[in-house]
């Protein structure tokens, strides 16, 4: 058995340790390669005050070794950057308490503090890079791309891709986004698309439908459309609103769905468009457990991100959750790849062409017709594509590659 640490930054309201790569790490012990989780986070009590106790929990029910860092947010950006540069000592603590063999940081910051430790010499390191961190705090944070941070995160970030002895994609353009900035192999990448669980996503019976929407407060016979995650400019808000406005218009009853982490920034955004929020749009957050029963009763899902140099790295977790659910997807290009967009399930829309939001209306309630008939054709698709089996299989070559090859350091 092989020791695994996984190094993760994470924000107090993420919920992709427990949702998406804990899933993965059981299934990769099944292969020999047993996972610890080294999380470096915050406390944001307008947020969540026990993400800590929630993930540790998570993890201990999956025999998952969970230890916590919490970080310095002020004065700047110096606080994360001086808790990540010094969080060398605290991988180097877990690689000695948990006899490890492999790291494995997830995206920049996890690897700076890798980068800053003896580990990276000791054992062999996987990249998962999930991204391009450096590239979205540009796209829609405000960082400029000429400015030091900016600068310096590419720098690290170059840095552990050439240091890796495999590297984790979620997407094959940032295969090619990487290689473009670094010397290291084709076959050193490995894709893996946030695959989901099939035995946690799946069709609910109508019956269990009705009263997950009755708790919701949202009638069972009425369109359904269900946006899930992270709320903000990168998801086009904007567009959102207007896909639906537009379903509204042509079938009253619709209702609109926001389950996020963040409620309190969806109702900012939603009131301010219309001065209070709509009683047909409802916004709410849930624990994790209540997510797939609740996407299972929706219709369509929304699968929109703003098409940037950032998001061509990216896939998001919800497309294969929305799949796997029996739910259609509407979606812009980033996520709606053309073997998907020709499938009766899926709808990709053009935000540069205005005229492409009734299309996208009207595709949304036919599809609502059709739902039960089109539920097993998503459900098939997303385990051939976007199942948690294709991301075992994929992390487990990646891992198996980095020990057979590890970098001279």
């Amino acid at each position: 058995m092989k020791n695994i640490l996984y190094v993760v930054w994470d924000a107090p309201e993420s919920r992709y340790l427990e949702g998406l790569f804990l899933p993965i790490f059981s299934g990769l012990e099944k292969q020999g390669y047993k996972f610890h989780v080294l999380r470096f986070t915050w406390r944001d009590d307008s947020i969540s005050a026990d993400s800590g106790s929630r993930v540790a929990a998570a993890c201990h029910d999956r025999g998952i070794a969970y230890r916590e860092v919490l970080t310095l947010r002020k004065p700047g950006g110096i606080g994360p950057f001086f808790s990540a540069i010094t969080g060398g000592r605290a991988v180097d603590m877990a690689v000695a308490d948990w006899s490890i063999d492999c790291v494995m940081p997830r995206a920049i910051m996890g690897s700076i503090a890798v980068l800053h430790s003896r580990a990276r010499r000791d054992c062999a390191i996987v990249f998962d890079a999930d991204g391009l961190a450096a590239d979205e705090r540009a796209d829609f944070s405000g960082l400029s791309r000429k400015s030091p941070v900016y600068k310096l995160l590419k720098r690290y970030e170059r840095k552990m891709l050439s240091m890796a002895g495999s590297v984790i994609s979620r997407s094959e353009n940032g295969v090619a986004i990487y290689r473009g900035i670094t010397d290291v192999p084709r076959e050193a990448f490995f894709v893996s698309m946030n695959g989901r669980d099939p035995d946690m996503f799946f069709p609910r019976p109508a019956d269990e439908n009705r009263k997950t929407r009755e708790e919701l407060g949202i009638p069972f016979d009425v369109p359904l459309i269900v946006h899930n995650g992270s709320f903000g400019e990168k998801y086009m808000p904007e567009l959102e609103l207007e896909v639906f406005r537009q379903i509204e218009r042509c079938n009253p009853a619709s209702r609109l769905l926001i389950l996020t982490n963040a409620p309190h920034i969806a109702q900012s955004y939603v009131s301010s468009k219309f001065g209070r929020t709509p009683a047909n749009i409802h916004i709410v957050e849930l624990p994790f457990a209540k997510v797939p029963s609740v996407l299972a009763a929706g219709d369509v899902g929304l699968c929109l991100i703003e098409d940037a140099i950032s998001t061509k790295a990216v896939m998001p977790t919800k497309l294969g959750e929305f799949l796997l659910s029996g739910v259609g997807v509407l979606g812009t290009g980033v996520c709606i790849d053309d073997a998907l967009f020709n499938m009766p399930v899926a709808y990709r829309i053009d935000p540069g062409k205005p005229e492409t939001i009734q299309d996208a209306a009207d595709w949304a309630l036919s599809y609502v017709i059709k739902r039960n008939a089109f539920a097993q054709t998503a459900r098939s698709f997303a385990i051939d594509n976007y199942s948690v089996a294709q991301s075992i299989k994929s992390y487990s070559n990646a891992i198996a590659y980095a020990f057979e090859n590890q970098v001279r350091r």
